[in-house]
């Protein structure tokens, strides 16, 4: 069973996306980036990420922690910048989800990837 990393803010969103994905998933969760980064040493398959994190943001985690980051990335934001998918290409994201998004839909995108 594949692991998933949430480090999303919203403890809404985190709960209702580990409701989600805890069927399929192995999923363990942090709020901010510290959390994370600690979490990010049990080796997980997959990172979801907000793009805005108390104390950082996601770009910025991405590249603190870049030697332990897993094989796959979804990055998560609600600012529609033209740059951000960009951006997030260069440091290794795969997908990039505009909140408010469907979590069936990331779902079924993570089933076409693996």
């Amino acid at each position: 069973m594949h692991t998933v990393l949430l480090v999303l803010q919203s403890e809404d969103f985190r709960l209702a996306i580990q409701e989600t994905l805890q069927e399929h998933y192995c999923v363990i969760m942090a709020h901010d980036a510290p959390s994370g980064a600690v979490l990010l040493q049990k080796c997980p398959d997959i990172l979801m990420l907000d793009l805005f994190l108390p104390e950082t943001d996601g770009f910025q985690f991405l590249e603190d922690n870049h030697c332990l980051l897993p094989p796959m990335i979804l990055l998560f934001t609600t600012f529609a910048d033209p740059q951000i998918p960009n951006t997030a290409s260069d440091l290794g994201v795969d997908a990039v989800f505009m909140k408010p998004c469907s979590i069936s839909a990331v779902l079924k995108w993570l089933k076409t990837q693996i």
